[in-house]
C-alpha cells in the first residue's frame, strides 16, 4: 500500500487510488445531494480534512461528523450529480487508513446546530469556501475529474 505524503490517502498499487472501472461522470436526474460516508478514522479525521477530499468531486456545502458516531458524516454537495460523482469515485478509497464506505444519504440536505447546541466542531458550512473548484459553468475542471492517484498533475505553470 502506498501513502501520498500528507493527505491519508492509500493505494493498493501505483496510480490508482480506489476501484477500477469507475464511471467518471455523475449518473442523471434526481437522487439526494447529501452522502453518508462511514468506517471514517475517527482520530484523524476533521471536517476540514473531508471538505478537501470530497471537494475534488464537487463543492461541498456542509459536512457534518455524527456526535455519538464520530466514524460516520453526512456531506452535502451542491448537487445529487457532484454526490453521486464523488461516491463513483471515493467508495473503498482507503483515507488516513481506513476503507471508506460511501452511499446516497436519505437526507435532503445537511443541518447546522442550533443556536447554544453543543456540536464540538463537528459541523461546518463551506458554502461561501473560496476554495470550490465547479463555481463556474463550463470551467475545464469539470472535465479533470479522476480517481485519486499518487501523481499528482501541474498545469499552467510559468
Amino acid at each position: 500500500v502506498h501513502h501520498s505524503a500528507g493527505h491519508g490517502f492509500a493505494s493498493p498499487f501505483p496510480g490508482v487510488g480506489g476501484p477500477a472501472g469507475l464511471m467518471m461522470g455523475a449518473a442523471g436526474g434526481g437522487g439526494s445531494p447529501v452522502l453518508l460516508v462511514s468506517n471514517l478514522n475517527q482520530e484523524a479525521v476533521t471536517p476540514h480534512e473531508i471538505f478537501i477530499l470530497f471537494g475534488v468531486y464537487g463543492n461541498v456545502q456542509r459536512v457534518k461528523i455524527l456526535f455519538n458516531k464520530k466514524d460516520t458524516a453526512l456531506i452535502q454537495m451542491s448537487t445529487p450529480q457532484q454526490a453521486q460523482t464523488a461516491q463513483n469515485h471515493l467508495n473503498k478509497v482507503v483515507f488516513f487508513g481506513k476503507e471508506l464506505h460511501i452511499t446516497l444519504s436519505r437526507h435532503s440536505q445537511v443541518s447546522l446546530p442550533r443556536d447554544g447546541q453543543e456540536d464540538a466542531g463537528l459541523t461546518k458550512d463551506f458554502a461561501q469556501s473560496p476554495l470550490h473548484r465547479f463555481r463556474n459553468p463550463g470551467s475545464h475542471n469539470f472535465q479533470n475529474i479522476y480517481a485519486p492517484s499518487p501523481c499528482l498533475h501541474l498545469s499552467n505553470v510559468p
